[in-house]
């Protein structure tokens, strides 16, 4: 049943990130979310939480991005997207000064 659920989160995720890369960072956050809600255990959270965040950010929700980055750093600390979304929060705080 894992292997199912994964499955499905994939396919979730696959259209996510499209949604993303295609600027439509409502329907990614909704899709994105939709793995979050109904998949709480898909092996990629990494990059859910990367993916969310960085379209909230984009869509200038930049509130709405910092616990979606901030879980990805604290939850995979080890993931190539870490390094990302601590770019991004650093981003956040200089413009915030």
């Amino acid at each position: 049943i894992l292997d199912c659920e994964d499955r499905l989160a994939e396919h979730t995720l696959h259209i996510g990130v499209h949604y993303y890369r295609v600027k439509a960072y409502n329907a990614a956050t909704s899709r994105l979310t939709d793995i979050l809600t109904n998949f709480p255990n898909f092996s990629k959270m990494d990059m859910v939480y990367y993916y969310l965040g960085d379209s909230y950010y984009k869509a200038t929700l930049v509130e709405q991005s910092i616990p979606y980055f901030t879980k990805l750093i604290t939850d995979f600390p080890q993931s190539k997207l870490a390094k990302k979304a601590t770019a991004r929060l650093e981003e956040i705080e200089t413009k915030k000064k």
